[in-house]
């Protein structure tokens, strides 16, 4: 689903490029660690590795940035979410 939101392609070989891994953030937090964790991460292409985000355009900085405070957003909804089905277990 999170792939399907945006492609971006490699500024240098014009390879697909993917957020990089959430690492221990991920691990230790789970689901909204992983997806607050990808918002923050920088992006990386299979072939030339990590990418700075000024190397982009600035149309896809700007998804970029977008696609990152939907991240978050999505973390908080699934951290409310948890919060209420907690609460109404009582």
């Amino acid at each position: 689903m999170l792939s399907s939101m945006a492609e971006y392609k490699c500024p240098r070989c014009f390879a697909p490029v993917q957020r990089a891994q959430a690492g221990a953030v991920a691990h230790h937090f789970g689901l909204v660690g992983a997806l607050i964790g990808m918002a923050f991460s920088g992006f990386a292409c299979s072939k030339c590795g990590p990418i700075a985000k000024k190397e982009f355009t600035l149309e896809e900085q700007s998804l970029m940035g977008r696609g990152s405070a939907m991240l978050v957003v999505g973390g908080v909804v699934v951290l409310a979410a948890a919060i209420g089905v907690l609460i109404a277990l009582g």
